[in-house]
Parts: structure tokens; C-alpha cells; sequence
């Protein structure tokens, strides 16, 4: 497992917004994002990023504390104390209290020709 030490989140918001805080789960803790820029209203694009300097075993976007939001596209960026950052990306899903998106994925293998 890698050592993470930032995460950086993209989250298009589709035409249900929400106003709660975004939070996420990192290894069963509730954060919020550090620094977050733009916004989870309807059309509105959110940005954060969290310095998580430990090893991930889980990671997930919680859903708002109330009402639905509907996301277009998530895009999240580790970046691991050794090696290259890697990207990942997420389609529309609907959140709401009771759920939430896991966003955790090892790095790909690195791979080569023969």
C-alpha cells in the first residue's frame, strides 16, 4: 500500500446542488477539504484537496447531511510519497445522507512491452 500524501478532488455538480459542507472519509475519519474553492450548487464546479500524509485504506465522498446531490463527474488525484500521482475518474451518481462514493483505488501497475 502507498503512502498518500495529497489528495486533490474535482466534483462537477449536475442540476441538483447542495449547500452542505463537502466532506470526505479517510480510513474511517470525517474530514472536510482544506483550502475548497468554488461551490456544490447546481452547475458549480467544487474544488479541495486534504494533505493526508499516511498510508490509505479507505476513502470515500460522503453525501450531503441533508437533501440529494446530484454529481456529473468526480475526478480525484493522489499523489503518493514515492512515484507518480495517478488520476481517477467517476460518473453521475446521486448522494444523499445514507450514502456515500468510494473513491479509493490502488495505483495501476506499470506496465511495458516484452
Amino acid at each position: 500500500m502507498a503512502r498518500i500524501d495529497r489528495l486533490e478532488i474535482r466534483i462537477q455538480t449536475g442540476s441538483q446542488g447542495s449547500d452542505s459542507e463537502v466532506k470526505f472519509q479517510f480510513n474511517g475519519h470525517t474530514l472536510p477539504f482544506d483550502n475548497p474553492s468554488g461551490g456544490t450548487g447546481a452547475g458549480e464546479v467544487f474544488e479541495g484537496a486534504f494533505d493526508l500524509m499516511s498510508v490509505a485504506h479507505a476513502v470515500a465522498l460522503n453525501g450531503p447531511e441533508s437533501g440529494e446531490w446530484a454529481i456529473d463527474k468526480i475526478a480525484v488525484t493522489y499523489h503518493p510519497s514515492m512515484g507518480d500521482p495517478w488520476d481517477l475518474c467517476w460518473g453521475p451518481v446521486l448522494l444523499d445522507a445514507t450514502n456515500a462514493v468510494n473513491l479509493w483505488a490502488e495505483a495501476p501497475t506499470p506496465t511495458f512491452d516484452v
